[in-house]
């Protein structure tokens, strides 16, 4: 053979099997390697058929992660027509109110809702409304809104809320309260365009606040609760209400309950569900409380990996029985500087309860430096405590990825 043709068949050779020591597509594991090259040690295997997400492209290699958490690189080539897990985010957002609550979530799919949006201090300003047109510009509707109890620090954001945005369903206890700010509320949401969800035995005529001009508000065009007791809010994002009665004496023990999920974590939103009269978290918890009820009908839905404490931290909740079974990885307290009876929430000793469980987070810590103006939010400085505690707990497709101050 003559040398020229020699020297060519070998670079032909070696070119084509330099350009496949990354394996074609076929049944055979997938190496996944430290560093986007081929000379970088393998990290672990990938199964034919086993589920991961893409994190980030680099050049033309990608980095990708298995349901174990495991992190490495694949030759973008190999997995071309593999299936694959979306790139999947969920967004939680623990908006700073003050003294309220107010929860917002989002993911990929537009999936949206809103639980609570209400303050005992900021009346003057929407601290919902605020944060959600600072972050969230482009939102025109929400999914759902769930209105845990017609306390104030819950519900007084909604009337601006109804007006900025559609939100496609409303879900409540429906519960009879006293109150001007939920008969007007109440008021709304008979007029709302929106699929109200209510109680079997709230759906009626309900008798209003003397502030109210019209007296009473007709619900016998509103929805049963127990048809949406579960619920897709996307295709990888879903609800399911734990808990809902209107039979407690107690209003906080009327609140409702809603378990979240992703493709694989979990959030629970309790409202200011209680577990008996204010005592150290070692006590019993009563009967007939909704701790006590969610223990006995959810006891195996209720371990998930955040958690929104009940009653902005009160020693009336979030008793330890009821904390181990839940178990999170991650507890936020949503409270403010305005007294309950004498008493500024969150208390010392749930505090320490909470955090010896699992990493805990609170919207009360800058209140003073929110209020004058001296935080790094400076634009909501108007002299009222809340919105520069925000806080957002990214998820992708497997795990918690981040927790963050926004």
């Amino acid at each position: 053979m003559d040398l020229r043709f020699f020297k060519l068949f070998l670079l032909i050779f070696f070119t084509f099997f330099s350009l496949n020591t990354i394996p074609a597509e076929s049944d055979r594991p997938l190496k996944v390697r430290k560093n986007p090259n081929v000379q970088s040690d393998v990290q672990f295997l990938l199964t034919p058929n086993e589920p991961y997400s893409i994190k980030s492209y680099v050049g033309d290699w990608v980095k990708i992660t298995n349901i174990n958490g495991n992190f490495g690189y694949v030759h973008a080539s190999v997995i071309k027509n593999k299936p694959i897990e979306e790139l999947y985010e969920f967004q939680l957002n623990v908006i700073d109110v003050g003294t309220g609550l107010s929860i917002f979530g989002t993911d990929t799919h537009n999936g949206t809702f809103l639980y609570d949006a209400g303050s005992g201090d900021d009346k003057a300003k929407n601290r919902t409304l605020y944060f959600l047109k600072k972050h969230y510009p482009n939102l025109k509707s929400i999914d759902y809104l769930f209105i845990s109890h017609p306390h104030e620090d819950h519900i007084s954001y909604i009337k601006d809320l109804l007006n900025e945005y559609e939100f496609e369903s409303i879900i409540l206890t429906g519960q009879k309260y006293p109150s001007c700010t939920y008969s007007k509320l109440l008021l709304d949401l008979s007029k709302s365009k929106s699929s109200i969800y209510m109680l079997d035995h709230e759906r009626n005529n309900k008798l209003l606040h003397r502030c109210v001009e019209e007296g009473y508000v007709n619900f016998e065009h509103t929805h049963s609760i127990r048809d949406i007791l579960k619920a897709n809010i996307s295709p990888k994002l879903k609800f399911e209400i734990l808990y809902a009665s209107s039979n407690s004496k107690n209003t906080n023990d009327n609140s409702l309950v809603v378990r979240i999920d992703t493709p694989s974590r979990s959030i629970l939103l309790t409202g200011d569900i209680e577990a008996g009269k204010r005592a150290t978290p070692n006590n019993p918890i009563l009967p007939n409380s909704a701790e006590w009820a969610l223990i006995k009908c959810c006891d195996k839905k209720l371990n998930v990996d955040v958690l929104i404490a009940a009653h902005h931290g009160s020693m009336t909740s979030s008793r330890k029985e009821f904390i181990d079974k839940v178990s999170p990885k991650y507890t936020f307290i949503s409270s403010g500087p305005k007294s309950y009876g004498g008493i500024i929430l969150p208390d010392r000793e749930v505090i320490t309860m909470l955090s010896s469980v699992g990493k805990l987070f609170r919207t009360d810590l800058n209140d003073e430096l929110c209020k004058n103006g001296k935080h790094l939010n400076k634009d909501v400085g108007d002299g009222k405590p809340g919105g520069c505690d925000n806080y957002q707990v990214i998820f992708d497709y497997f795990e918690i990825s981040d927790v963050k101050p926004i």
